[in-house]
């Protein structure tokens, strides 16, 4: 049985927490085969953890091309912390952009700037969707 996305996202958040991709190599050394959650290191914010989170899912074996570009041992510690934090920042950015066409959206000034978008739109020459509520 298929399980549901919320149920992956569940899953790959607790494996990123146990198993996070950026910890240094001797983090990983010492707790390869012990209790994880003994000397955690800790996510910076929800977008870091996210990351992890994200990064577990893209290297678990359930045949994903990917699979191989995430292997653990192929890839060198600062790189490994580069990945996590790259990832990271395009949640926070995501998500700040989401805030503000929300907030443009939601204002009264919203409507009689609807051509105005270029605040919150991204800065790839493509205008904003426009979904119906």
């Amino acid at each position: 049985m298929a399980i549901s996305f919320l149920e992956m996202a569940r899953s790959a958040l607790a494996r990123g927490d146990a198993r996070p991709f950026d910890a240094s190599e001797e983090w990983h050394r010492e707790n390869w085969h012990g209790d994880p959650a003994v000397n955690l290191p800790l996510a910076d914010d929800w977008a870091h953890r996210a990351a992890r989170g994200i990064v577990d899912e893209l290297s678990d074996d359930h045949g994903a091309k990917l699979e191989d570009a995430f292997h653990l041992e192929r890839i060198r510690e600062d790189d490994r912390r580069a990945i996590v934090e790259t990832m990271a920042a395009i949640i926070r950015q995501a998500w700040q952009e989401h805030a503000i066409k929300q907030a443009y959206e939601n204002s009264p000034a919203g409507p009689a700037l609807e051509n105005d978008v270029g605040a919150c739109a991204p800065r790839t020459g493509r205008q904003p969707e426009r979904h119906e509520t």
